[in-house]
């Protein structure tokens, strides 16, 4: 799966050091491509990278320059003091590699990075990359509601914009997890816990407490403060979507998820009543939808701590999982506190 790291602020971090020692990390599980931005105090600038080892090339002295080397690494802006964020990726390509397609994704003055599958819906334009990620990035530049309208699948993302803020988002099945670092005056933020934490280690810095960034939120940082949050109601995934997910995410996706995504799309984003297919017993549309999206959230991440019951017999997660759409309707599924799960939603 991508790996994103990003600090909200920094202006004291070594970069040079730090994006050989986060490149060290994230090549060591990402094969594919890295890649790292940081505003600076005159523009913004990074290097991407896709050999298997990375070595930072700013400022460096006695690169060969020569038509016959394979070009395998590229730097871009001017490098100098680092005064607002820093974004780093690495790469597990669920379209085409190269450097092209290595993150961050540029255009238009933006830098973004992103983990996830997406397909675009909006209107045509002239792309730059083969890759879906420049989708992301597009649509943002038109405002993050052009993301939630015409993006489906599944996204994690940051951003530098031309005013030098951090952009941070993340739907409700690509994860996003974030601590504050004392000593930079900064938050980190980070596609796991683990990858946090083994930062700060080789960084040698100390990080505070790790907490999940909430499921469909969008958050603005300037100079390492917000500035800007909101939730957003991103479009979903279909079952296209959910075959790369053990490549982009790590994991699987339940089919159920996927289909009942896809007919929450259709519904709420096509401006049918969602109360034509589920009934009337909600008080209005948008309670059904905040419904169907907490349900969709719950089965993505459904564990061994509920107790899921398949024509009386107690199956597993992963069990489940592996069921047809029609027989995952047919479970009955308990939490742990003892309420059920109500899946029969999904069935109208």
């Amino acid at each position: 799966m991508c790996k994103i790291i990003s600090f909200t602020n920094a202006s004291k971090l070594d970069i040079k050091k730090a994006s050989e020692v986060i490149g060290e990390i994230l090549l060591g599980i990402e094969r594919d491509g890295y890649g790292y931005a940081v505003q600076g105090s005159q523009n913004v600038f990074g290097e991407k990278c896709v050999a298997p080892k990375f070595t930072s090339r700013l400022n460096a002295h006695n690169v060969v320059d020569l038509p016959i080397i394979e070009k395998r690494q590229s730097l871009f802006g001017v490098a100098d003091k680092p005064t607002g964020a820093a974004i780093f990726h690495g790469r597990t390509s669920t379209n085409d590699k190269g450097l092209l397609n290595c993150h961050p994704m540029q255009r238009d003055g933006w830098h973004l990075i992103h983990n996830g599958v997406v397909t675009d819906h909006g209107e045509k334009y002239k792309k730059i990359t083969t890759n879906d990620s420049e989708d992301v990035l597009t649509r943002l530049i038109a405002g993050i509601e052009q993301v939630e309208k015409h993006l489906s699948g599944y996204y994690a993302f940051c951003a530098i914009d031309p005013q030098g803020r951090l952009h941070v988002a993340r739907d409700s099945i690509a994860t996003l997890y974030m601590a504050k670092v004392p000593r930079l005056d900064s938050y980190i933020i980070a596609t796991t816990e683990s990858l946090i934490e083994l930062t700060c280690k080789k960084l040698k810095l100390k990080h505070g407490a790790i907490d999940k960034i909430a499921s469909d939120s969008y958050a603005i940082f300037d100079n390492g403060v917000m500035i800007s949050s909101q939730k957003i109601k991103p479009r979903g995934y279909d079952q296209v979507h959910a075959g790369y997910a053990s490549l982009s995410l790590g994991r699987e996706l339940a089919p159920a998820c996927a289909s009942a995504f896809s007919a929450l799309d259709s519904y709420g984003y096509a401006g049918d009543s969602i109360l034509d297919s589920i009934g009337n017993g909600y008080a209005s549309e948008q309670e059904q939808d905040d419904t169907l999206t907490d349900l969709m959230q719950e089965l993505a991440d459904l564990d061994d701590s509920y107790v899921i019951r398949l024509d009386g017999v107690a199956i597993s997660a992963r069990e489940f999982y592996q069921l047809d759409n029609v027989r995952q309707l047919s479970c009955e599924i308990i939490r742990n506190d003892g309420t059920r799960l109500d899946i029969d939603l999904l069935a109208s």
